[in-house]
C-alpha cells in the first residue's frame, strides 16, 4: 500500500503565514516611518525636504593610492548547439539557477536588466545556434595591485560602493589585483529600471561575468552585508571560481532565513528588510533631511562605528552622501531587497571552499548567535572570529586587524575536513 500523501493544505497554509507575516511587518515599519515623516514635517518642515547641492565628488573619491577607476562592459558570448548540449563557450543558457530554489523568469522584458534574456542579448535561434549580443550592463570598479597578480573581488553591502573597501585596496595590493565593485544599482554602475533586475540569480551572474570580463577564472572573494550574501551564494553555485572565501558579517543565507522566524529580536533588527518592499518610501526616509538616515547608520551609538573603532572623517562620510544623493541613485541599492522574500529558502546550500567568517560583536543588524551555526554549512575548513569591540562596519572599523586576519588565512594552509 503506498504511504499516505501529505495533505495539500499545509503547504498553503505555511505560505499564507509566511507572507502574511511579511505584508504585516512591511506594514507595521511603513506605518513607524510615516509617523517619523509626519513628525519631521510637524517640527520643521523647511528642513525636512532641504538638500544641499553636490555636484563634484569629494577629493578622497579620487584618491590615486586607493587605485584607478575602471569600468567592464558585460558581453555575452555565441554559444552553439544548446538544443542538444554540445556547445562550447561561455553564453547563457536557459536553465535553473544551480542554487536557488527558483525558475528564473525568462519571459519578462528586462528580467535581468537586459532586453528579452536575464543574462544579455537577445535570444534568436537558428539552427541551434544562440546568438546573443552585449548585454549592455556596465559595471564600475576600481583596482589596485598589478595586472596578472591573483585576483581578489572585493563586494559591498548597503549603504555602501567600492569606497568602504579603501583600507584593503591599499592592502593586498602588493600581492593580488585587487578589485572593489560597485554592485549593480551602485555608484558609477548601471542601474536597471525594473525591480525584477535585481533577483539574486542576476546578482550571482554578474559576478561570475565580471570575473570573465576581468581574464580571471578564480579569485579570492570578500563581501560584507549584502556582499556577504552574494558571496555565499556564488560559493554553493559556482565553487570553482573561488579559492577562498571571507565572509564579513553575515551568515550563511540558510542560518539568516531559519534564524530570523525563531527569533524575533533579529526579526526587530532586520527591520529594514521588510520596510525596502514599500514602494518609493524607503528613498524618501533616507534623503529627508539632507540624507540624516545615512549619516546616522554610519555615525549614531546604535548603529554606527564603535567609540574604538576608525571613525569616518568629514569627507568619508560625506563620499557616501554624495554617491546617494545622485539622482535615482537609492532605488537601485533597495531593489536589491526588494526581491530577497521570493528567492529564498535555497534549493542547494552547502559551501565547500574553505572559508573564514569575521564578525562584529556589536553589530546592531545581526546576532551573533548566527555566527556560530554557519559552520554547519561549510564542509571544509572554516574559521570564525569574532572581534568584541566590532561593529558591524568591520573593515572600516578595525581595519587592522581585519587585514591581518585576512592576510593569515590567506597564508595558511587550508585543507579539507
Amino acid at each position: 500500500m503506498a504511504p499516505p500523501r501529505p495533505p495539500r493544505l499545509l503547504p498553503a497554509l505555511r505560505a499564507l503565514l509566511y507572507w502574511s507575516l511579511v505584508y504585516g511587518y512591511c506594514g507595521l515599519c511603513a506605518s513607524v516611518h510615516l509617523l517619523k515623516l509626519l513628525w519631521s514635517i510637524g517640527r520643521a518642515p523647511a528642513q525636512t525636504f532641504r538638500r544641499a547641492a553636490r555636484a563634484n565628488p569629494p577629493a578622497c573619491l579620487n584618491d590615486p593610492s586607493l587605485g584607478t577607476h575602471c569600468y567592464v562592459r558585460i558581453k555575452v558570448k555565441a554559444v552553439a548547439g544548446l538544443e542538444t548540449g554540445e556547445g562550447e563557450g561561455r553564453g547563457w543558457e536557459p536553465r535553473e539557477p544551480r542554487c536557488l530554489g527558483l525558475r528564473a523568469d525568462y519571459s519578462s522584458p528586462d528580467s535581468c536588466g537586459h532586453p528579452e534574456d536575464p543574462r544579455g542579448g537577445r535570444r534568436d535561434w537558428a539552427g541551434g545556434l544562440f546568438r546573443a549580443r552585449d548585454s549592455g550592463l556596465r559595471f564600475h570598479y576600481v583596482a589596485a595591485g598589478e595586472r596578472g597578480k591573483p585576483l581578489m573581488l572585493l563586494l559591498h553591502g548597503f549603504p555602501e560602493f567600492w569606497y568602504s573597501w579603501r583600507h584593503q585596496l591599499r592592502e593586498f595590493k602588493s600581492e593580488y589585483r585587487v578589485v572593489a565593485l560597485d554592485l549593480r544599482g551602485y555608484g558609477e554602475s548601471d542601474a536597471p529600471i525594473h525591480q525584477e533586475s535585481y533577483k539574486l540569480d542576476c546578482l550571482i551572474a554578474d559576478i561570475k561575468d565580471v570575473l570573465d570580463s576581468l581574464g580571471y577564472n578564480k579569485c579570492v572573494l570578500i563581501g560584507h552585508d549584502w556582499g556577504g550574501m552574494i558571496a555565499w551564494l556564488i560559493a554553493v553555485c559556482y565553487p570553482e571560481m573561488i579559492m577562498k572565501l571571507i565572509v564579513i558579517n553575515f551568515p550563511h543565507p540558510s542560518v539568516f532565513t531559519e534564524y530570523i522566524l525563531r527569533h524575533p529580536a533579529q526579526l526587530f533588527r532586520s527591520s529594514f528588510y521588510y520596510f525596502f518592499q514599500i514602494p518609493r518610501l524607503p528613498e524618501l526616509m533616507f534623503s529627508i533631511n539632507d540624507f540624516k538616515a545615512l549619516k546616522h547608520l554610519f555615525t549614531s551609538q546604535s548603529t554606527g562605528i564603535g567609540r574604538k573603532g576608525r571613525q569616518l572623517t568629514t569627507e568619508d562620510l560625506e563620499a557616501y552622501v554624495y554617491v546617494f544623493s545622485q539622482p535615482g541613485a537609492l532605488s537601485g541599492p533597495i531593489n536589491h531587497y526588494r526581491n530577497i522574500f521570493s528567492c529564498l529558502p535555497l534549493k542547494h546550500h552547502m559551501v565547500t571552499t574553505p572559508t573564514l567568517l569575521l564578525w562584529g560583536e556589536e553589530d546592531a543588524f545581526m546576532e551573533v548567535e548566527m555566527a556560530e551555526v554557519t559552520k554547519i554549512y561549510v564542509k571544509n575548513y572554516f574559521r570564525l572570529t569574532i572581534l568584541s569591540e566590532g561593529s558591524h562596519w568591520l573593515q572600516q572599523d578595525q581595519p587592522d586587524i581585519v587585514n591581518g586576519l585576512i592576510w593569515a588565512f590567506l597564508r595558511e594552509e587550508t585543507r579539507r575536513d
